[in-house]
């Protein structure tokens, strides 16, 4: 003899299955390790690309770093003709 199931509670059988594992496998915080933590952002936001700045810039700091030996005069000019060609004084 043949049992009819209803679709809809199979169908809430495999979901609540589902999330039985689901909780199984997040109880216990300390298997959770750093490499396998995935995180999304929920940010979202617009992007926009701004090659010259609407008003004068003033760059009052620098992060150059690396000290006298790598900061070289050449590098500096570098340095300089990009912050003028962005408008930066």
């Amino acid at each position: 003899m043949m049992v009819r199931v209803p679709f809809g509670l199979i169908l809430t059988l495999i979901i609540c299955w589902n999330s039985l594992g689901f909780a199984r496998q997040a109880s216990d915080i300390r298997e959770l390790k750093l490499r396998d933590w995935q995180p999304r952002s929920m940010l979202k936001t617009t992007h926009s690309e701004v090659d010259k700045p609407a008003y004068p810039v003033i760059d009052v700091h620098n992060h150059l770093g690396g000290g006298k030996d790598r900061l070289t005069p050449e590098r500096v000019k570098h340095y300089l003709a990009e912050m003028d060609a962005a408008g930066v004084r």
